[in-house]
């Protein structure tokens, strides 16, 4: 879990404490604290029980690197990721492994609730589940949610979110694992519970997410088959231009999509 001093501390303590009431008893939380936070924050996560261990950047670096060096220091087989203002269900880390393992998979996420600043359920967000639907939605759109995102440590550690990405990092890991050959797929019910706001959407458009968007599509029309990619290429550059939209008309179109496939 990454977290630095612009998230909200009552939903940093909902979200870890999601984590420390898992039904799943084998459980190691890092925390990696991205940057300076104040002494509140500071002492809340110094009292958290022993299988808690929290790390500290001097600088603000981005939630790829904070994430990375999490994954570095975690010492378990699998690795779950969490933001630090979502909640995840009871049961996630347990149906997530058996789902990971039964079907022979190197990394998962799940469908998704979505919820408001008062964690009132306001719809739900789904993904494909197949491993070969994944690959083929790859180049439009993410395949894969990262606020439940888990898997086998062992991609994590060699693969890592690109540090140089400050937007689609996540995206950008599940193609190269895809290009890699690794094998995905996804939970189809929803595991974790995802704070999504006007202005967390609203964070969603401009020029910097619109490049950051169009070059993982770009790397991901290798996955589609050669003739496709002229049609692949004209979606994705329309789909990456959608971000340069007035917020407000972006908002509709990412309100829609929460109750759709995606």
């Amino acid at each position: 879990m990454a977290t630095y001093a612009g998230d909200d501390f009552g939903h940093l303590k909902l979200a870890i404490h999601s984590v420390l009431n898992q039904s799943y008893p084998n459980v190691e939380l890092l925390i990696v604290c991205d940057g300076p936070i104040d002494f509140d924050r500071f002492s809340y996560l110094a009292d958290l029980p022993t299988i808690v261990k929290v790390l500290y950047l001097n600088e603000n670096s981005g939630p790829a690197v904070a994430r990375n060096i999490g994954i570095n220091s975690a010492t378990g087989d699998y690795v779950a990721i969490m933001d630090a203002d979502d909640i995840s269900l009871p049961s996630r880390l347990a149906d997530q492994l058996n789902f990971l393992i039964t079907h022979d998979l190197d990394l998962i996420s799940s469908d998704l609730l979505i919820i408001d600043s008062e964690g009132v359920v306001t719809g739900i967000r789904k993904v494909p589940y197949d491993h070969n639907q994944i690959r083929n939605v790859a180049p439009l759109r993410c395949p894969m949610h990262n606020p439940s995102a888990f898997g086998k440590a062992s991609l994590f550690k060699n693969l890592k979110y690109n540090p140089n990405l400050r937007v689609s990092e996540d995206y950008d890991l599940w193609v190269r694992a895809l290009i890699e050959g690794y094998r995905l797929g996804n939970v189809g019910k929803p595991l974790v519970k995802y704070r999504q706001s006007s202005l967390s959407i609203y964070k969603r458009v401009g020029m910097k997410y619109a490049k950051g968007d169009l070059l993982v599509k770009l790397k991901a029309l290798y996955l589609s088959p050669r003739r496709l990619r002229p049609i692949y290429f004209c979606l994705a550059c329309f789909s990456s231009l959608s971000r340069l939209l007035p917020p407000k008309f972006f908002y509709i179109i990412y309100k829609y999509r929460s109750t759709s496939i995606g």
